[in-house]
């Protein structure tokens, strides 16, 4: 996980691009006519629009230079590179972060074998780019990542539900042991009845309906696949909230609660 420094002041305005600001509240200055002077930005700063615009712009033709090319058919924000040596690098670009995926065995110090392609990529982008080398990466948006002694990885998001079970699930509904699946066995019922409803029904339970299935999606589609059947008819209600769904929100979170990791 690499991550670049101040990001936003790496990029450049393209040709011809000219940005303007009013002075800053207490150094205003005004010309001849009495009328208040504006300040030119030279370079890209936080709080302008297109400042992340301009540091992707850069970042990616750059990446482009090393010999890297987008996936353009799945994810135009990850750039892989095969040498002729075998050697394979992949980088994924997440705002002012790269995730980089590797085939070269790192020591301690974080450097490959002499001579790879990963030391020179590495250097490379250090002497272009304000970055800090943050090591094997740990998470990602949530999702933790474990390294396991085959030398696999374990996706999961066990920090992420502990905190969604303390902010939802009902005390002491974690030990139901009814919460053994991640819905009732009147689900389907409750969806159907929800259905039916005319709109607006329940208007008190929108937005905690909603908020509810929003964190639960997030859990479903990155680590979760369990819980992927029941989220997925819970969202075809989410303008059709009822108070037998805001249960069945609960049982998710208590059912959560009893298998914070994923099953095997």
């Amino acid at each position: 996980s690499v991550d670049l420094v101040a990001a936003y002041l790496q990029g450049k305005f393209v040709d011809g691009e000219v940005v303007y600001t009013r002075l800053p509240p207490g150094a205003v200055e005004y010309d001849a006519d009495g009328s208040p002077r504006l300040a030119r930005v030279d370079k890209p700063i936080y709080g302008i629009q297109q400042a992340g615009r301009r540091l992707q712009r850069m970042l990616f033709a750059w990446l482009t230079s090393q010999g890297f090319a987008a996936l353009d058919d799945s994810d135009s924000c990850v750039f892989t590179r095969k040498h002729a040596s075998g050697e394979l690098i992949t980088v994924g670009v997440y705002v002012d972060n790269l995730q980089i995926v590797h085939s070269a065995r790192l020591d301690a110090d974080g450097r490959g074998p002499a001579g790879c392609a990963y030391n020179a990529f590495m250097d490379a982008l250090s002497s272009e780019w304000d970055i800090t080398d943050e090591g094997p990466m740990e998470d990602l948006l949530g999702i933790e990542i474990d390294y396991l002694p085959d030398g696999s990885m374990k996706l999961h998001q066990t920090t992420y539900i502990r905190k969604l079970v303390e902010r939802f699930c009902p005390d002491g509904y974690a030990k139901d042991a009814s919460t053994k699946l991640p819905n009732s066995s009147t689900f389907l019922v409750s969806v159907a009845d929800a259905l039916s409803l005319p709109a607006g029904s329940h208007p008190e339970l929108l937005k905690p309906l909603q908020e509810r299935i929003g964190c639960l999606m997030y859990a479903a589609t990155s680590t979760r696949p369990d819980i992927a059947f029941t989220v997925q008819y819970l969202c075809r209600c989410l303008q059709r909230p009822s108070p037998a769904l805001v249960r069945e929100t609960d049982h998710i979170f208590a059912y959560l609660a009893r298998h914070i990791a994923p099953p095997a």
